[in-house]
């Protein structure tokens, strides 16, 4: 059913909405196998905000995934494929500092978008702070 509802934008931000104000654990398999096999810049970007709210686990292997992906050798990143990225850095702040995604985030802030270096710095500053360390 989620897969159906993907297929269209504007329905998939009100089932990820959805998602979210239910705290449904039960979506993470379909929202990770979703995120992982669309094309859509947009869903993706959609997802990793639902993944960010939601907070489970194992959403930090597909956004870091996300985070260190690359654009093609002769293409321009597309605003799309950009956004989500950022989206990524973002999010992941609200994660366990794992050493995959400490290390995700450090090389995140020399990518070639200055928005996804920025966020990904900003994402490591929060991270590292004492309060964050419970410090």
């Amino acid at each position: 059913v989620l897969q159906d509802l993907m297929s269209d934008s504007e329905l998939a931000r009100y089932a990820l909405n959805f998602l979210v104000e239910r705290k449904s654990g039960g979506a993470v398999p379909a929202l990770i196998h979703y995120f992982n096999t669309t094309d859509d810049w947009e869903i993706k970007e959609a997802i990793a905000l639902t993944m960010g709210e939601l907070c489970d686990a194992r959403f930090e292997k597909p956004l870091v995934d996300l985070l260190k992906s690359k654009r093609g050798l002769f293409r321009k990143m597309s605003v799309q494929q950009e956004r989500a990225k950022l989206r990524a850095a973002y999010v992941l702040r609200k994660f366990p500092p794992t050493p995959q995604l400490l290390n995700a985030i450090q090389k995140a802030t020399k990518d070639k978008s200055q928005a996804v270096a920025l966020t990904a710095a900003e994402t490591l500053k929060i991270i590292n702070s004492p309060l964050t360390k419970g410090g």
